[in-house]
């Protein structure tokens, strides 16, 4: 018997999702999103002949802009391959779908059938989508997005894929924040402004989990015994539960006690497969960031020592953007993703195998953001003349490795910060020093010190690590050794995000 997999990815969500200002269209964005994989594609196979038994049975993953299905008929699939991208294309302008198809003989797919889908997948990922809304260059465009100007709304000119945001955002179908599952006690703004506060400042979370390619190839070692589709399907389904439940955690975690009755600032945008994005008010970025990577790792631990059998704990990194709520958050959400690349870099030389949960953030404070590695941390946190660097990130969740910086760590350098003794504003004016003169910079460091110890409060130069940082610069004064390496940087931004 002849069977067909077919496997669909949909690429470009985060700048489809984020290609406006507007709270209600990034709202309306995700929900379209949601759709794609789950009622649009359930609509489009029932609607080919496959009854619901059938779909139940046959659905291997669909979540997180990725779809896997086994079709009983080629004229079913022939079908879906001919009219789905047709029908993602118009629900969301914009957005990349790649798809692909392996012919399977027997009765269910092998791993091998798994890995050629994947492989055809790549091999479609690198042909060039085409664009649905280019438009001809004496098009009016659309300012906030860029796109050409085709719909007249309300005496406003809008691109399509923007007006289908608002009109999915009107039907209030709510997806994601059903399956957050959150008390009725609690709302949701649709104002960017209401999340932002009076400080005007978002952040955009992104997290991912930690080599799952190896992961998925360690339980097909591991369980022999099951069929790899079977075992896919449960991986996939045991991920998604992994990634809900940590999110959930982490939301009354971080919200339920202080916002009960009250508005919460804070909305999602992805949460499904390993991925989790979401927009919330700065203030509460690093506590929501960490619980969500703890939670995800207990749950990983929880789940799969039930499901399955010698898989280790799943990790997640994590990046977050700080911005102004008038910024363009398509910059926000890029950077929100190297960030989290930067994580994973540098936690896997800490250990590959398991990669330990961090994060790392940065407040965008100019009108360029290029690449976070190459150009943020060499341009914008790199103080060369004095041997500086003030990239302190990643942090992690566990206090472990005593190489590394934990997010704990960053915390009591922010509660040190809040203290009225300490000398925050003399700190802020030492580090713009250190960019201009390693000498002066020095010296102002020594007398901080200095006035420090005079008045006994020489924990405060302990937890802010500040007699480590002058035998740093007086030592790189002599050898040319490496930058050193400080979080206070970061803990001044976080303190003034919360204050």
């Amino acid at each position: 018997m002849t069977k067909y997999l077919y496997g669909a990815n949909v690429k470009s969500v985060q700048q489809f999702i984020f290609r406006t200002g507007r709270l209600t269209e990034i709202i309306g964005g995700s929900e379209i999103v949601e759709q794609i994989c789950t009622s649009l594609f359930k609509e489009q196979v029932n609607a080919k002949g496959v009854n619901e038994e059938t779909y139940q049975k046959n659905l291997i993953a669909s979540a997180a802009g990725i779809i896997k299905f086994i079709f009983d008929e080629k004229e079913h699939c022939q079908k879906i391959v001919r009219t789905f991208p047709k029908n993602v294309y118009s629900k969301a302008p914009g957005i990349s779908f790649n798809q692909a198809v392996v012919e399977v003989q027997g009765d269910k797919p092998s791993s091998e059938n798994l890995k050629e889908l994947e492989k055809r997948l790549r091999i479609q990922r690198n042909k060039a989508t085409p664009q649905t809304e280019t438009g001809l260059r004496i098009m009016l465009r659309v300012p906030r997005t860029g796109m050409p100007g085709t719909i007249v709304n309300k005496n406003e000119v809008m691109d399509k894929a923007s007006f289908l945001k608002q009109q999915t955002y009107k039907t209030k179908t709510e997806l994601l924040l059903n399956k957050l599952e959150i008390n009725d006690q609690y709302i949701f703004s649709n104002l960017i402004d209401d999340i932002a506060g009076k400080k005007q400042y978002v952040a955009i979370i992104h997290a991912d989990g930690n080599n799952m390619g190896k992961v998925i190839r360690d339980l097909n070692e591991s369980n022999l015994e099951q069929e790899p589709i079977e075992l896919n399907k449960k991986f996939s389904s045991a991920i998604n539960g992994i990634t809900l439940n940590a999110a959930k955690i982490a939301i009354k975690n971080t919200f339920y006690k202080e916002f009960k009755g009250k508005t919460i600032p804070f909305r999602p945008v992805i949460i499904g497969g390993d991925d989790f994005t979401v927009i919330c008010n700065a203030q509460y970025a690093l506590e929501l960031t960490k619980s969500y990577l703890k939670a995800f790792e207990e749950e990983s631990s929880r789940i799969f020592e039930a499901e399955f059998n010698n898989v280790p704990t799943v990790t997640a990194c994590a990046g977050i953007a700080f911005l102004k709520s008038s910024y363009p958050f398509h910059y926000g959400v890029k950077l929100a993703e190297d960030l989290c690349g930067f994580s994973k870099n540098e936690a896997k030389k800490i250990n590959n195998n398991l990669v330990p949960s961090c994060l790392a953030f940065h407040r965008i404070l100019s009108s360029f953001v290029g690449d976070y590695k190459d150009d943020i941390i060499t341009r914008e946190l790199t103080a060369s003349s004095s041997g500086i660097n003030f990239c302190g990130g990643p942090y992690y969740i566990s206090d472990n490795n005593e190489n590394t910086t934990s997010i704990d760590d960053l915390s009591r350098m922010t509660d040190c910060l809040k203290n009225e003794n300490t000398p925050t504003s003399k700190l802020r004016e030492w580090i713009y020093t250190c960019y201009v003169n390693k000498h002066l910079a020095k010296e102002d460091l020594k007398r901080i010190i200095q006035i420090l110890n005079e008045k006994s409060m020489t924990n405060i130069v302990d937890t802010l690590k500040l007699q480590t940082l002058l035998d740093s610069m007086k030592i790189r004064n002599i050898d040319n050794s490496p930058l050193v390496k400080t979080s206070l940087y970061d803990a001044i931004t976080i303190d003034s995000l919360n204050h």
